[in-house]
């Protein structure tokens, strides 16, 4: 979205969306073996958090001179980071 002269919020509020679409299923089913769908408010409200931290990350990268493509892709190890462990003991935990 940044090619098409959006904002870096807009084109991560979008990437965003369509990650919750399609990632909640996969990664439940796939990744972490559930398939529970009332754990999508958990998934929407951990995804919520990633990106309003990794929107204020990637403004402040853009304060000190780097683009929003720079920013971004420093951005992405920050934010799938957070995604994992936020899924794994958060999301989908397993009751032990």
């Amino acid at each position: 979205m940044l090619f098409m002269n959006q904002s870096y919020a807009i084109a991560n509020l979008i990437a965003l969306v369509s990650g919750i679409v399609i990632g909640f299923k996969t990664q439940g089913l796939i990744v972490f073996r559930n398939r529970d769908n009332l754990l999508i408010f958990r998934f929407i409200l951990l995804w919520s958090i990633i990106y309003t931290l990794t929107i204020v990350f990637i403004g402040n990268l853009i304060k000190i001179g780097l683009t929003a493509y720079t920013s971004g892709v420093l951005a992405l190890p920050f934010s799938t980071i957070l995604s994992f462990f936020g899924q794994k003991y958060f999301v989908f935990r397993t009751k032990t």
